[in-house]
Order: structure tokens, then sequence, then C-alpha cells
């Protein structure tokens, strides 16, 4: 079953992935790149936000958005592996593993940084546009090697 959700025009679509996990039938098609052909199985007009767990809805509220808190062009600083501590109010990533702006290879380790997101709401508080909060990285040991923030619960 899906169904979709329309919050002040950003769309929630909830998608069971018992009903895409088998494929049976002659008429099939499957994506060929996840980079060109992105997953929408009903072909929801973006933006909107994909869930998988319907559990996921009370996250985000009534009325999701997107921000963007902190940039760097020249860095994949926040690339994957995002872990909320509730604890220090704080999100933990890992920058991109390879790639132009990933900065890392053989011989040089991916890069763990946090977010706290009490400078995040202070920021939106003095300015309701663009913010860009600074991006504190984690000295990790040099034995960690493409270490990726789950790895820190």
């Amino acid at each position: 079953m899906t169904m979709i959700r329309s919050y002040q025009s950003f769309l929630q679509q909830f998608v069971d992935p018992k009903l895409f996990n088998v494929i049976s039938g002659s008429n099939i098609t499957f994506r060929e790149s996840s980079f060109g052909t992105f997953f929408n199985p009903t072909s929801t007009p973006p933006p909107f936000f994909q869930i998988f767990d319907p559990d996921f809805l009370a996250i985000l509220g009534p009325n999701p958005s997107v921000r963007e808190v902190a940039s760097n062009s020249t860095f994949a600083f926040a690339h994957e592996a995002p872990v909320y501590v509730p604890d220090t109010n704080e999100v933990f990533f890992a920058s991109n593993d390879g790639g132009p702006l990933g900065m890392s290879d053989l011989n040089h380790n991916s890069v763990v940084g946090k977010l706290n997101l009490t400078e995040v709401d202070i920021a939106f508080a003095a300015n309701n546009s663009v913010i860009n909060v600074p991006v504190t990285f984690v000295s990790l040991d040099k034995l960690a090697q493409l270490t990726h923030a789950n790895a820190l619960k």
C-alpha cells in the first residue's frame, strides 16, 4: 500500500517495502543505475520525503521541510551515516569516501564531523534565511580507516 500525504505542498510518500522486495512476472523493468533513475514507484513529483517505515511520519511531523544548515562547496563533509545524540543535541556524520570532493583515498581517511543543533536553532532565530553553522571535525585515531559516524555509537 502506498499513501501520499500533502502538507503545504511538500509530500510525504510511504512505500511499503514488502510490495517491492520480490518482483515477479514477465513485464518487469529494472533500474540500470541508482544514480540516473531514482526509486519512485508511485511517480510522485518532487519534492517529497520517501518513507519506508510508517513510524517515520511521526518524526517528520505534519509540515516537513528541508533547510541547509551548513555548507562547504569544496568538501563533501556531510555525505552519509548521520547519527543523532540526544544527550548533546548533536548530529554526527561522515564525509564522502572518494571522488573529487571526498578528500579521502588509500592514504587519507574519511572525516567524521558533528553539528550542534542548539547552534542551528540559535542561527535560525537570528536569521530565518541562509545560515551556515560551523561543523566541528572529530579527531580519530589514524587506525580508523574510512570510518562513518555509526561507528561512534
